[in-house]
Parts: C-alpha cells; structure tokens; sequence
C-alpha cells in the first residue's frame, strides 16, 4: 500500500482508496491522455524523427499532470520523454550534418 496525495485538499490517502475520507474527492485511477499520447508519439518519432518534438512536450505535459491527479501513466510519461528526447537530437543532428555545419 502506498500514499498519494488528496488532489483537492492534499491530505495522504492509501492508493487503494475510492474517495479521499476528508474531502470525498474521487481518485482518478485513469491513465493520463497526454502521456499516453506522448508515449504512442515518441514510437512515432522513431520513424518520422520531426514528430519528437510534439512526443516531448505531450510527455512532459503527462508527467506534471500527473504529479496533480494522480492518474496512472508515470512510466509512460518518462518513457515518451525519454525516447523522444534522443531522437529528437538524432534529428537536429542529422539536420546539422545534411547542412555541413559539422
């Protein structure tokens, strides 16, 4: 059992928990849609390195939602941003040398 925080009144609740006692707050068991969404871009980008930079921003949006709600998708959120963090240097890098600016 682990304790999250009351998105509303930020009182520590069991993660098993269906409603903060205190406040009656529903806890959201979902997964985030932007980390979800920046973890699908991010395999995207591997193929179309130009998306990564969208992959990025979803991901990290995902993972400061997160911390707020308390959705699921922590991982997702780390692993999209992640990805898409390198390739999204492969593309500049890439953009640099087809320029011959190194």
């Amino acid at each position: 059992m682990a304790l999250i925080k009351c998105s509303e009144c930020g009182k520590s609740i069991s993660d098993k928990a269906k409603a903060c006692p205190k406040c009656g707050a529903p806890i959201n068991k979902e997964f985030n849609t932007y980390a979800l969404a920046g973890f699908i871009l991010s395999l995207i980008s591997m193929i179309i390195n130009i998306v990564s930079f969208v992959a990025l921003y979803m991901s990290a949006k995902g993972f400061d939602q997160i911390k707020i709600t308390n959705e699921k998708g922590k991982g997702l959120a780390i692993t999209g941003f992640i990805i898409s963090a390198i390739y999204g240097i492969t593309f500049i890098y890439k953009l640099l040398v087809y320029n011959n600016l190194i």
